[in-house]
């Protein structure tokens, strides 16, 4: 049975973005491995793209913003109008929709200030930042996957060695 409440469709949007179990050591690693790429992909676009002079601790505060905006939108879709929209798909739909419009408005109000960019190379860097940080999580996905296949084929390599 799936949580209704606004924090449990968090909890859960959340899990589904890193692709591990909250609270688990890999769900901290991919998140922190995000932060870092979004640390520093945020500041190599913000410069290329837009020419902006912010820090990087500052851009990155934009880039979080702009992916807070999205994963609560989603998230208050998915707690507030299942009973509205009958369809999983539709509501799917409407849920990355709403994630969008907000990702959207949040790069508009924090290019200028934070990002040192206008809107448009404001959405470019937070839309490439934020695909790296996508990347480099399922990166290290697959990585601990194949970290914890070499650790079963050990295990049973050890199981059948003589004693």
């Amino acid at each position: 049975m799936q949580d209704a409440s606004f924090t449990g469709n968090l909890k859960q949007l959340l899990q589904n973005v890193a692709g591990a179990p909250l609270g688990t050591l890999e769900f901290y690693v991919l998140i922190a491995v995000a932060a870092i790429v979004l640390l520093i992909g945020g500041k190599l676009f913000s410069g290329m793209i837009g020419g902006g002079k912010r820090g990087s601790l500052i851009i990155l505060i934009g880039n979080l913003i702009v992916a807070a905006a999205a994963l609560l939108g989603f998230a208050a879709v998915q707690t507030f109008l299942p009973g509205q929209i009958g369809n999983a798909g539709t509501l799917f739909y409407v849920s990355a929709g709403v994630a969008i419009v907000l990702a959207l408005i949040a790069v508009a109000v924090v290019s200028k200030p934070l990002m040192d960019t206008g809107p448009v190379f404001g959405f470019l860097t937070s839309l490439f930042s934020l695909a790296l940080a996508v990347a480099a999580m399922w990166a290290g996905n697959q990585l601990f996957a194949t970290l914890d296949r070499a650790g079963d084929k050990v295990d049973e390599l050890q199981e059948q060695l003589p004693d």
